[in-house]
C-alpha cells in the first residue's frame, strides 16, 4: 500500500506521500529523460511525482 524509499539500506523507510492515496501500487518507473516518477495504481489511476532528484541526491 504506497510507495516507500529508504536511504539507508534498509533500516529505515520513507512513505512518498505527495498526493498520492493509500492504496495498491502495481507498477512505478523512473522516467530518465523528465526525472519523474509514474506511479500506476489499482482503480485510482496514475500519479506523476514531478522531480525525483531530491531523493535520488539525498546524502546523511
Amino acid at each position: 500500500m504506497g510507495v516507500y524509499v529508504t536511504l539507508n539500506g534498509g533500516e529505515k523507510w520513507h512513505v512518498i506521500a505527495n498526493g498520492l492515496p493509500n492504496c495498491f501500487v502495481w507498477d512505478l518507473i523512473i522516467h530518465p529523460r523528465d526525472n519523474t516518477m509514474v506511479i500506476a495504481t489499482n482503480g485510482r489511476g496514475m500519479y506523476v511525482i514531478d522531480d525525483v532528484a531530491p531523493i535520488q541526491n539525498y546524502s546523511h
